[in-house]
């Protein structure tokens, strides 16, 4: 038999992944009265909502990633057969390898947000 705290999470996980959302489940001992009561109506989930995709908030989070990819090759032995200049240019690759799958990824969450919604 599971313990009360199972049985409260295992409640818990069907409520929020949308089972039994309207429905009040007695806990043993309780009478018709004393019946569990979700703490809200609210559906879980992201509380914000996902943004378009954007050319810049693509390049400003490829520039952070390059940045650090640069300082890695700079003061790592991961770069020391490399001359200044091509390790500049691996991290100018990097940038734009970086950006073009970071907008992949904001269009394709961002589709999904829209199915999502129904407004697809």
């Amino acid at each position: 038999m599971a313990t009360k705290k199972q049985q409260r999470r295992r409640y818990e996980r069907a409520r929020a992944h949308g089972r039994g959302a309207d429905q009040h489940i007695e806990i043993e001992g309780d009478t018709g009265s004393e019946r569990r009561k979700g703490k809200s109506s609210a559906p879980r989930g992201s509380a914000r909502a996902v943004q378009p995709p954007s050319m810049l908030r693509a390049a400003r989070r490829s520039s952070l990633l390059a940045v650090l990819f640069l300082g890695l090759l700079l003061f790592t032995p991961l770069g020391n057969k490399q001359t200044a200049a091509q390790k500049g240019f691996f991290a100018v690759w990097m940038f734009t390898m970086f950006c073009l799958v970071t907008l992949m990824t904001d269009r394709w969450a961002y589709r999904r947000y829209l199915k999502q919604q129904g407004k697809s």
